[in-house]
């Protein structure tokens, strides 16, 4: 845009180079014509005023180069810096997760704690955050009430979509009614199922965004609650995942005994993650005391990473209702093998990353942590693909099994006639020959 206005200016400037002539031809054309008395005056005011325009168009020209000239510089220092700032940052993530963030756990980190804790339940925070939100509310009770159906109809339709769940597997018994799209109504469902309280989450979050846009306390508030939403959709996704005559079940034909065993530890995970992931984030995002985030949210991370070493456990050992079935049906098998590497690995891996924050090198601990979960995230996604995939060709072999069965009987039921008319046939020329003899 520079460029094109000093290119405007400097034609404009070069145009006026004649300034006689310009003067004549623009007196020339007034209407109606000057008389000889006034034309030398005016003549000499507008050579004069052309002047002026084009000293001014000079001056204008001169600094929008000027100015390209140093967006060009700018742009080429931006540049360098962008590149300085890339470099710095794959040094800092190749280095700085095995660079100590805190040293251990000492005497003073105490009153640390106490002081995060003091604010993490302070009345007074509490209160400020829930007054914004009521002066919000008088002013615009149109969100909120959205919020309030939302959540109601959470809580009501949830058993209404249980029930259009528990209809679509009935419908699948049946070979003829079978059908991929059932599986995908079914997946849809499954994800309006847990997908609903994220939704809550997140409108409770947009609007405490606009009562309290300032409050560092509001603020803190909002990253739990948008780390909270995605935590729960992928874990309640899992949950609704595996419900009774749900997809896993009716539809992926995974046994219901291993399904309502690792249900029954995602509950539990689930209510557990819920305080630990709004706290532990509240204690990142909170700008009071960075202190307060490697102390107290650091005991939050590794209570956490515990827990979840805990679920790990229970779930993956080799003889877990789970795994039992699965490992004697495969017997000698490269995952029978080796469940004495898998099993530990699994359950130890959270484990590692809770001494790691403990003996201080919580920024690693914590960026791994949060690598783990994307990955877990990414393994359910591509898992998901492949059950949908094998669901998809077993519908369609089952299909063309169909159809070719069908086809047999058709040709049976054609070839019974013909069978029928040679025997009759037969019979009545053995007949003739014996009348003849």
């Amino acid at each position: 845009d520079a460029q094109v206005k000093w290119i405007e200016y400097d034609n404009a400037w070069a145009e006026l180079t004649r300034l006689e002539e310009k003067a004549d031809s623009m007196l020339g054309g007034v209407e109606p014509p000057l008389n000889e008395k006034e034309r030398p005056a005016v003549r000499k005011e507008l050579i004069e005023a052309l002047q002026t325009r084009r000293k001014t168009l000079e001056a204008l020209s001169g600094l929008y180069l000027k100015y390209s000239a140093n967006l060009a510089t700018l742009d080429t220092q931006e540049r360098g810096f962008v590149r300085l700032v890339g470099e710095y940052g794959r040094f800092i993530d190749a280095n700085i997760l095995w660079v100590k963030s805190r040293n251990a756990f000492r005497k003073s980190d105490v009153s640390e704690v106490a002081s995060a804790a003091r604010w993490l339940v302070s009345p007074s925070n509490w209160y400020r955050t829930i007054s914004a939100l009521g002066q919000d509310l008088r002013q615009k009770p149109l969100p909120y009430l959205l919020v309030l159906v939302l959540a109601v109809g959470a809580r009501v339709f949830h058993s209404g979509i249980h029930r259009r769940i528990d209809a679509v597997s009935e419908r699948m018994r049946q070979i003829r009614a079978d059908s991929f799209v059932l599986t995908l109504r079914v997946l849809m469902l499954t994800i309006l199922l847990a997908a609903t309280w994220p939704a809550v989450i997140l409108l409770v979050f947009w609007l405490l965004s606009s009562a309290a846009p300032d409050d560092e306390f509001a603020q803190a508030i909002r990253s739990g609650l948008l780390k909270l939403a995605y935590v729960m959709v992928a874990l309640d996704f899992v949950i609704h995942l595996f419900v009774p005559r749900g997809l896993a079940e009716a539809h992926f034909r995974l046994r219901r005994e291993p399904l309502a065993f690792l249900r029954r530890h995602l509950r539990w995970l689930s209510l557990a993650a819920v305080p630990v992931v709004f706290i532990l984030e509240m204690m990142r995002a909170q700008q009071i005391s960075q202190e307060w985030y490697t102390t107290a949210g650091r005991i939050v991370f590794i209570a956490a990473d515990l827990g979840l070493a805990v679920f790990l456990f229970i779930v993956l050992r080799p003889t877990s209702p789970l795994l039992e079935g699965y490992l004697r049906q495969r017997r000698d098998g490269w995952v029978d093998r080796l469940r004495y590497l898998w099993f530990p690995m699994a359950f130890l891996s959270p484990a590692c990353l809770a001494g790691l924050a403990a003996a201080g090198y919580f920024y690693g601990a914590r960026y791994l942590a949060d690598r783990f979960l994307d990955t877990v995230v990414v393994v359910v996604i591509l898992l998901l693909v492949r059950a949908m995939f094998i669901r998809w060709l077993s519908i369609a072999q089952r299909r063309l099994a169909w159809l070719e069965r069908q086809k047999r009987q058709e040709a049976a039921q054609e070839q019974t006639p013909q069978d029928t008319a040679g025997r009759q046939g037969e019979t009545a020329e053995a007949k003739t020959k014996a009348e003849a003899e």
